[in-house]
């Protein structure tokens, strides 16, 4: 977790996950801001013995929610970067003017 006197942050794994298969985004409610973490988990695993084969698939979506301050951040200024090992790292810009 970052907390800083301009940003704050932190960062959280989902192992197998690319950016491609993560959003981020900050929604505004009258009470709060909300920023989500939604990803896409899709599996394929293929067995065969030389005779039959069978391929099974599985999929699913997540949805993980944090409540942020209605004000001291800077909406349009987040930042999301997922790296190979599939940790994102958000960083969420403080507003100095308040």
């Amino acid at each position: 977790m970052v907390d800083s006197a301009s940003e704050q942050g932190g960062a959280c794994g989902y192992a197998g996950l690319t950016a491609e298969d993560l959003h981020v985004q900050v929604e505004d409610t009258q009470k709060y801001r909300i920023l989500q973490i939604i990803g896409q988990r899709n599996k394929r695993k293929a067995t065969g013995d030389g005779v039959a084969s069978t391929e099974t698939t599985s999929s699913g979506q997540f949805v993980k929610v944090y409540k942020l301050p209605r004000t001291k951040i800077l909406v349009d200024e987040v930042r999301a970067e997922v790296d190979e090992n599939g940790v994102i790292t958000i960083t969420i810009p403080r507003d100095p003017s308040s």
